[in-house]
């Protein structure tokens, strides 16, 4: 059981019979995120991980044979009620920044805000909102393809650069998608524990 940082965590951990909705036993995991189900019967279950400030997560299936230890694989939390984490001081794998329930969005890397997926080449495609961009060890967001960015529940709309180091939680703004869509987007701040990992702005994206 991993956060989204890649460090493991104490998530609590349910399990159930294939097909039934009521668990069978609860267990949590430990700190560096192992679990583990004793005396089980052979057969298919499903793995339900939760944890406050988290999507929950489900494994649908793990074989369970008779006399083999069954291994659950990597389940990895998502943050709840956020589409993209701008990165700052790390630059995660190229598997955590395609991940579209909790995408990382390292310095240079561009975000669709209508898909949430992320793109760190040069060139993004042409649906593709927004660029993270450092300048002069400042951090903007630079609206791209024709996207604009301005304060919610006005007319004036920029396409000029957003700079977002060291603001606090709450601040929040409307971006005119190139798609034409309108995504809110709001600050909030999150403390990722793990090495190399501090304080990072988290964005939550609502569309309209």
């Amino acid at each position: 059981m991993i956060d989204p940082g890649g460090a493991g965590t104490d998530a609590a951990v349910k399990l159930f019979p294939v097909g039934s909705t009521e668990a069978i036993a609860t267990t949590r995991s430990q700190q560096d995120g192992h679990f583990e189900f004793r005396d089980l019967t052979p057969g298919a279950y499903a793995i339900r991980a939760s944890l406050s400030g988290f999507f929950q997560r489900e494994r649908a299936l793990v074989s369970v044979r008779p006399g083999e230890v069954a291994d659950a694989g990597t389940i990895k939390l998502g943050f709840l009620n956020c589409d993209f984490v701008i990165c700052d001081s790390v630059v995660p794998t190229k598997s955590d920044i395609l991940s579209k329930s909790d995408v990382f969005l390292p310095r240079g890397c561009s975000v669709d805000l209508d898909t949430s997926e992320a793109d760190c080449a040069d060139n993004p495609p042409k649906q593709f909102d927004l660029t993270l961009k450092l300048d002069n060890s400042a951090l903007f967001l630079l609206p791209i393809h024709g996207a604009t960015i301005g304060a919610c529940g006005t007319r004036e709309q920029s396409s000029e650069p957003l700079r977002i180091d060291g603001l606090g939680a709450g601040n929040n703004w409307c971006v005119r998608t190139t798609s034409h869509h309108v995504a809110h987007i709001k600050i909030e701040l999150v403390e990722l524990i793990g090495p190399g990992l501090k304080e990072l702005p988290l964005v939550n994206v609502l569309h309209k």
